[in-house]
Protein backbone atom coordinates (compact mmCIF):
# COMPACT_ATOMS: atom_id res chain seq x y z
CA UNK A 1 0.00 0.00 0.00
CA UNK A 2 0.64 3.74 -0.70
CA UNK A 3 2.45 5.84 2.08
CA UNK A 4 -1.38 6.71 2.99
CA UNK A 5 -3.34 3.54 2.83
CA UNK A 6 -3.22 0.52 5.18
CA UNK A 7 -3.71 0.01 8.73
CA UNK A 8 0.23 0.44 10.77
CA UNK A 9 1.12 0.52 14.03
CA UNK A 10 1.95 3.82 15.69
CA UNK A 11 1.52 6.38 18.58
CA UNK A 12 -1.69 7.70 19.50
CA UNK A 13 -2.29 10.68 22.27
CA UNK A 14 -5.32 12.35 23.58
CA UNK A 15 -4.38 15.45 25.43
CA UNK A 16 -5.73 18.24 27.52
CA UNK A 17 -3.71 21.03 29.53
CA UNK A 18 -7.30 22.41 31.14
CA UNK A 19 -8.14 18.92 32.19
CA UNK A 20 -5.38 16.33 32.52
CA UNK A 21 -7.91 13.21 33.51
CA UNK A 22 -8.13 13.10 29.44
CA UNK A 23 -4.73 12.71 29.34
CA UNK A 24 -3.18 8.98 27.66
CA UNK A 25 -1.35 7.47 25.28
CA UNK A 26 -0.03 4.50 23.83
CA UNK A 27 0.83 2.27 20.71
CA UNK A 28 -1.73 0.55 18.36
CA UNK A 29 -2.35 -0.72 14.60
CA UNK A 30 -4.58 1.88 13.24
CA UNK A 31 -5.02 3.83 10.22
CA UNK A 32 -5.34 7.68 9.58
CA UNK A 33 -7.78 7.70 7.22
CA UNK A 34 -10.07 5.68 9.17
CA UNK A 35 -9.31 7.79 11.94
CA UNK A 36 -6.96 6.55 14.05
CA UNK A 37 -6.98 3.29 16.47
CA UNK A 38 -9.87 1.64 18.40
CA UNK A 39 -8.31 1.88 21.66
CA UNK A 40 -7.70 5.82 21.24
CA UNK A 41 -11.37 6.24 20.48
CA UNK A 42 -12.30 3.59 23.17
CA UNK A 43 -10.48 5.90 25.62
CA UNK A 44 -12.28 9.05 24.66
CA UNK A 45 -15.77 7.57 24.83
CA UNK A 46 -14.80 5.86 28.43
CA UNK A 47 -13.90 9.62 29.21
CA UNK A 48 -17.28 11.09 27.95
CA UNK A 49 -19.13 8.82 29.86
CA UNK A 50 -17.16 9.56 33.01
CA UNK A 51 -16.62 13.02 32.29
CA UNK A 52 -18.37 14.65 30.00
CA UNK A 53 -17.78 16.51 26.83
CA UNK A 54 -14.17 16.54 26.33
CA UNK A 55 -12.69 20.11 27.15
CA UNK A 56 -12.05 22.63 24.45
CA UNK A 57 -8.10 22.43 24.35
CA UNK A 58 -8.65 18.52 23.73
CA UNK A 59 -6.44 17.47 21.08
CA UNK A 60 -6.05 13.93 19.47
CA UNK A 61 -3.33 12.86 17.34
CA UNK A 62 -2.19 9.31 16.24
CA UNK A 63 1.55 9.38 13.97
CA UNK A 64 2.25 5.95 11.93
CA UNK A 65 5.70 4.62 12.36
Amino acid sequence: MGMFGGARMGTWTVHSDKDPRWNMSGRAVGCCVDGGPQEMWAWIEECRKEYGEPPDDCTVEFYKD
